[in-house]
């Protein structure tokens, strides 16, 4: 009956470098993430903003090979099942690494289940590794599991199911799944036996090796799949997340998913999407994690991948929006980067514009710019890019070996490709 409540930070199963051991679900004790450290209520928490994050890189920093077989496991008994009363609710789990053959740890990098049926729900599954089955999250035995408001995002497996491994009696309510890869079959989710249903999410950019890009053997109903999958209320569209690959999946306000859900699939307890708003809007529901759509700001210039002149060193970077201002929207930030250099980040913004002076002659800019609401929430555009371009051509010859700034140091035609960048023009003798 106990309930865990876990501020933010990045929280590892051990301080060795034990693969083996994994955070243990026990029988009707609850795990809660996503507090700042001062509530008296667990309904003051926002996973979103307070990201607790329970990470299986014990060993080198950023080395993959000797992280924990699986970050959770979730292992009941047949005369003594892990329940639904156990609930799993706030957090990001990432950095599994499943790849011994011994006690199952070849799959389920995220979490391993067995004879568990455990209720997890507003949870992202990232960056798991198998070599079996199941990337992020692997069944072993029976279940009845519910996800809702999941994420499963670059999870890989070398056997079935790149995210999921499933047998029968599994839910997904409202989960998304993204980019994750499969050297099998199901590059998001594989079922080994009917029973498990998906209804109201999102699948796309998945991939597998043999078969299935997205789905292999589950049901599905009222959900955006990118290639062609059979059920009643399935959409093939593109679900025009707001940025995918820097992980902003909230849907634009033009996206398919909006309100086409089936609500009557919800249970009387998700009554919150992924950011904590209301699940149900006038009796309407998205698709995927999040309700409702986001009003982002639009670039208007320079456009993506433009050239200016070499003579050119102050640009200004202007935009606006598609069609109406955000709701609630405050003040801009604009994030931008200059060749190699770190990225910086500007004082708020009031007016929809930004000068950027000092430039020189092959620099390369790269930037983005985020709308802020009054609870401090970004949303960001996609990266765009221009640049500079050379004072000169490059100059080649049969025999050169200079730097190719002139006639008199041209280079060879080798090097000239090599080294050349957008917008350059060689001269050739």
């Amino acid at each position: 009956g106990d309930e865990i409540w876990v501020a933010s930070g990045v929280y590892k199963p051990t301080d060795s470098n034990d693969r083996t051991i994994s955070f243990e679900l026990r029988n009707n004790v609850s795990l809660y993430g996503g507090f700042a450290g001062t509530e008296t209520e667990r309904g003051q928490r926002n996973w979103s903003r307070n990201q607790t994050i329970l990470s299986g890189d014990i060993g080198d920093p950023g080395v993959a090979t000797d992280n924990s077989y699986h970050v959770l496991t979730a292992i009941g008994l047949i005369q003594d099942m892990i329940s639904t009363e156990t609930v799993f609710d706030g957090f990001i789990v990432e950095g599994g690494y499943a790849t011994s053959f011994t006690n199952n740890d070849y799959m389920g990098g995220g979490i391993s289940l067995s004879h568990a049926s455990p209720l997890i729900r507003n949870v992202w599954f990232r960056d798991n590794y198998a070599i079996g089955n199941g990337g992020a999250v692997s069944f072993l035995n029976s279940s009845s599991s519910v996800f809702a408001n999941v994420i499963f995002t670059n999870n890989r497996s070398e056997d079935d199911g790149g995210a999921v491994s499933v047998h029968s009696g599994v839910s997904f309510i409202n989960c998304l799944w993204y980019a994750n890869y499969s050297g099998s079959w199901g590059g998001a989710i594989r079922g080994h036996n009917s029973g498990s249903t998906i209804v109201n999410s999102i699948l796309w950019g998945n991939q597998a090796a043999i078969s299935s890009n997205n789905i292999s053997n589950v049901s599905t109903t009222y959900s955006l799949v990118e290639e062609s999958y059979s059920g009643t209320g399935n959409k093939f569209d593109s679900p025009l997340l707001l940025d995918p690959d820097n992980g902003d999946f909230r849907l634009r306000k033009s996206s398919p998913a909006l309100n086409s859900g089936n609500v009557n699939a919800l249970p009387d307890w998700l009554l919150t999407d992924f950011a904590g708003s209301v699940r149900v809007d006038e009796n309407n529901v998205n698709m995927g994690p999040w309700q409702g759509f986001v009003v982002a700001p639009v670039i208007v210039a320079p456009r993506d991948k433009h050239f200016f002149n070499s003579d050119i060193s102050e640009v200004e970077l202007t935009w606006g929006w598609e069609d109406e201002e955000a709701e609630g929207h405050q003040y801009f930030y604009v994030e931008y980067m200059i060749n190699d250099d770190p990225v910086e980040l500007t004082s708020p913004l009031v007016e929809a514009s930004f000068e950027l002076s000092s430039l020189n002659p092959t620099d390369g800019i790269r930037w983005r710019v985020a709308s802020v609401d009054a609870e401090g929430v970004l949303t960001w555009t996609a990266w765009s890019g221009f640049r500079i371009k050379r004072e000169t051509p490059i100059y080649v010859t049969v025999d050169g070996t200079g730097d190719g700034f002139s006639w008199a140091t041209a280079t060879n035609l080798q090097s000239a490709l090599a080294n050349a960048i957008d917008g350059d023009e060689i001269w050739v003798a």
